[in-house]
């Protein structure tokens, strides 16, 4: 494991504190479905840019044999090799019918528990997080399961998965998470990358019952947008903040040239950055202009790193909020003895 601090090691005869872990609580794991029936992707995600351009970035273009596995075995590596003692990768839910049935044809891109739980075990420094659409038929067994599996979260994306967080037929969904223990993890902010039902469903202001449920919260992108954005997305998040103390927030995908000025805004805003938790969004690529607030060198050093994992916590912790976030991170999941 990598050193991540440590404690008075340096003065003879006192014990050294055990350093804390380093959590990345978000990336994703996708798959076109050559590895079982798990994964699988729209036609139309197949075709889009976003899929080219990870497969390519990632090595995955022009090459023989299945894709689901060798993306697997690409993030496992980098996990293995990066300072990070943990990465927790994400299921992902689809869109559901009013009768509760997943509807294929409105969905993007699909991945099962069952199918990140299974990667987990073969790959032990990834750990599973569950993502469960409250409108599927099954949701109180499916979290029931999840929660005996040892999912450290569960994963809503309210644009992509067409609900609506602030609806009171959520509310008995909420109140299951409440008793299992679960934390649930919410997208916040437009979503450019997946069909959106409605930027508007991923207002953080929407979570509000969540969080009278007493849920611990965790608000994905923690607010952020692109530069172009005009959404008051963060600035509710700060008031929701201010009265719940179980809110939190991640810095996935904040290390990206469209959200470069993000990083100094959390930063230096002691409320959020005290609540702020590190995640990567993998395979989201972490990249940060020099002129954002990193020297030349440091923009430099952090580029000629080719793993993802490690480059977006490099340019955080050159923000002042990598290393932070990321025991952080582990703490408020209940990681601190995962080294």
């Amino acid at each position: 494991m990598a050193a991540n601090g440590g404690g008075d090691s340096g003065r003879p005869g006192v014990a050294a504190e055990p350093a804390a872990p380093m959590i990345d609580i978000h990336t994703h794991f996708l798959g076109v479905g050559d590895a079982g029936p798990g994964a699988w992707m729209s036609p139309r995600f197949r075709r889009s840019a976003n899929w080219a351009y990870v497969k390519l970035r990632l090595g995955l273009a022009g090459r023989p044999g299945p894709v689901d596995r060798r993306y697997a075995e690409k993030l496992a590596a980098w996990a293995a090799a990066s300072p990070l003692d943990h990465v927790l990768v994400q299921a992902f839910d689809g869109v559901y019918d009013g009768r509760g049935e997943l509807d294929r044809a409105r969905t993007d891109f699909f991945v099962s528990n069952d199918y990140v739980f299974g990667l987990c075990r073969e790959f032990p420094r990834l750990l599973p997080a569950a993502s469960i659409n409250p409108a599927r038929r099954d949701w109180s067994d499916e979290l029931e399961k999840c929660a005996a599996r040892g999912a450290r979260y569960v994963k809503i994306n309210p644009c992509a998965m067409g609900l609506d967080p602030a609806e009171p037929r959520w509310q008995s969904f909420f109140r299951r998470m409440r008793e299992l223990n679960l934390t649930l993890m919410s997208h916040v902010g437009p979503e450019r990358s997946l069909r959106s039902f409605g930027h508007q469903l991923a207002d953080p202001a929407r979570l509000e019952p969540a969080l009278a449920e007493g849920l611990t919260v965790i608000a994905a992108h923690a607010g952020t947008a692109a530069f172009f954005d005009r959404f008051p997305y963060f600035a509710n998040l700060v008031r929701l903040m201010e009265r719940h103390g179980r809110l939190y927030a991640d810095s996935s995908a904040v290390a990206q040239p469209l959200r470069w000025h993000w990083m100094r805004r959390l930063a230096a805003h002691d409320l959020v950055r005290s609540r702020l938790l590190h995640g990567s969004d993998f395979p989201v690529g972490p990249n940060a202009f020099p002129w954002a607030g990193l020297s030349w060198r440091q923009w430099r050093a952090q580029h000629a790193v080719e793993n993802r994992l490690a480059r977006d916590l490099a340019i955080k912790e050159a923000f002042g909020f990598g290393r932070e976030s990321a025991a952080r991170a582990a703490r408020v999941l209940g990681l601190t003895g995962r080294r």
